[in-house]
């Protein structure tokens, strides 16, 4: 059987019902490809088209909302099954042009298998870089959250002790809200904290509500508010499934970032994950900011794959580009590398 949900929670049919429902322009552009061997299905590709007037592309069934991806393929499965699959993919009508398919792990079993597919089946394929992502990996019991805070940078650990004392003493709180009970309180004070906060409006207001639901309903739910009387003025969002704990979505109202309500948060929640569910990882999903090496101890990439079908001349075309700018960086760097010797520093 496929896994899916056993390797993210990304990965199975509760999110991709969720993302196509609430977060994705055409859902009816989404489609879930499978291999069947003897009837068993071995290999799962959740895909969407793109269609514009110059044809259409295949991409990975995600968005900006989707930290990682990848195909749900079982252990009996290899690069053969992906090569028959995109085959009969390449038939479809009209033709697409590229295959795009990100944010994936490029060590995991799923991208090689994925790599290898494309290139069986007659495709062109380039992986590119997509972000960093910093975790922490932790082993069965071998630390405590107190321990855990203390190896944190000297200012992390100021910030928390001079924090906490000044967010009580004026009336705060923190609360963490786990199960459906409360689910549509927590809603409600999450949105109020984002519409606070200095980030921009969410472009499907409908996405991150129906995941605090789905989370709530599937016993993933780790939602953090934190309370200045009562008022929300910070809000995180963590999902823990299968021994990972996932930082998904964090924001604060800024003007009460003088109790670095957010550190607080992080904080308390660290503690939940570590002590109570007792998670082997936490990951902070998305991307290299800075504050997020104070907490997390790691880094690893997410990559994606594109691959051009030479036999669509849109795809042709975008070969041929991709062709000529992969022979041209290497000049790119080695003129900009004469410049800096021969051009004085200031």
């Amino acid at each position: 059987m496929l896994a899916g949900e056993a390797s993210d929670f990304q990965s199975g049919l509760d999110w991709y019902r969720l993302l196509s429902n609430s977060a994705l322009p055409e859902p009816a552009a989404a489609s879930l490809w499978v291999v069947r061997k003897e009837g068993v299905p071995v290999v799962g590709l959740p895909v969407r088209r793109s269609a514009d007037k110059f044809g259409c592309e295949v991409l990975s069934l995600g968005n900006y909302y989707t930290s990682r991806f990848a195909p749900a393929i079982s252990a009996g499965a290899d690069a053969n099954d992906l090569a028959s699959l995109f085959h009969t993919m390449r038939k479809q009508r009209p033709r697409a042009r590229a295959f795009l398919l990100s944010p994936m792990d490029p060590d995991s079993r799923e991208y090689l298998l994925t790599r290898a597919g494309l290139k069986a089946a007659g495709l062109a394929v380039f992986p590119y870089f997509c972000f960093g992502n910093w975790y922490l990996p932790l082993t069965a019991g071998a630390s405590s959250a107190d321990q855990y805070l203390a190896a944190r940078p000297g200012e992390v650990r100021s910030t928390l002790r001079r924090m906490s004392k000044r967010f009580g003493t004026d009336g705060g709180r923190i609360e963490l809200i786990l199960d459906e009970p409360g689910v549509e309180r927590a809603i409600a004070a999450y949105t109020a904290v984002y519409a606070a906060s200095w980030k921009v409006p969410e472009p499907h207001p409908d996405f991150m509500p129906g995941l605090i639901r789905l989370c709530a309903r599937r016993g993933w739910l780790r939602l953090g508010i934190a309370w200045l009387k009562e008022q929300p003025i910070a809000a995180q969002l963590w999902i823990v499934n299968e021994g990972r704990a996932c930082v998904y979505k964090l924001a604060y109202d800024s003007q009460f970032a003088r109790y670095s309500p957010g550190s607080l948060l992080t904080a308390s929640l660290i503690r939940q994950v570590i002590e109570v569910d007792r998670v082997h990882e936490v990951d902070y999903l998305t991307g290299d900011d800075a504050y997020k090496q104070d907490w997390m101890t790691h880094r690893r990439e997410r990559w994606g794959l594109v691959a051009y079908d030479p036999s669509s001349p849109a795809g042709a075309l975008l070969l041929t580009r991709e062709l000529s700018a992969s022979l041209s960086r290497p000049l790119i760097t080695q003129v900009r590398s004469w410049a800096g010797k021969l051009i004085p520093h200031r």
